[in-house]
């Protein structure tokens, strides 16, 4: 199996790690090198330990083609010369990336305002209060209607 060793400079709980970094036009995702891996015995696909011929120094993220997923690097164990373990944890957020773009949702928060929704209760999110004083002048014979709506005054 190959695994290719990246190196990851963003917060882990971005969906697109593959994304461009608007203030250095850099990728946050940098390829360092590919190595040709083995499991070793009986391996679970979330939390694999893999053998990989070269020294893996650095580099914090992989990819393995056998699985299709993507992995954190939690450690690095070099058992001899040219010859490393790679404990990793799976990226859910990234491995599952097409299948959570493609479901709906409704956001209760976000940043981009034009998106929001005001119709769901948040103390967070600030709305504007507009108050309509009009004054209706109405008819003698039909005081309690105008213009097929019902009027409520109150007094006091």
């Amino acid at each position: 199996m190959k695994i290719t060793v990246y190196n990851y400079g963003a917060e882990k709980n971005r969906l697109d790690k593959n994304a461009v970094n608007p203030d250095t036009t850099y990728k946050y995702l940098a390829t360092i090198n590919t190595y040709e891996g083995s499991a070793r015995d009986a391996v679970d696909v979330v939390t694999p330990s893999i053998a990989v011929a070269g020294n893996v120094i650095d580099g914090n993220y992989a990819y393995v083609d056998t699985t299709g997923f993507y992995y954190w690097i939690e450690s690095k164990n070099i058992v001899r010369d040219n010859y490393t373990v790679l404990s990793l944890r799976r990226d859910p957020l990234c491995s599952f990336q097409s299948e959570i773009k493609a479901c709906p949702c409704v956001c209760d928060r976000t940043a981009d305002t034009a998106r929001g929704t005001f119709y769901i209760h948040d103390p967070a999110l600030r709305t504007n209060q507009y108050t309509l004083d009009e004054t209706i002048s109405l008819k003698p014979n039909n005081i309690f209607s105008y213009n097929g709506h019902i009027l409520l005054m109150t007094v006091g």
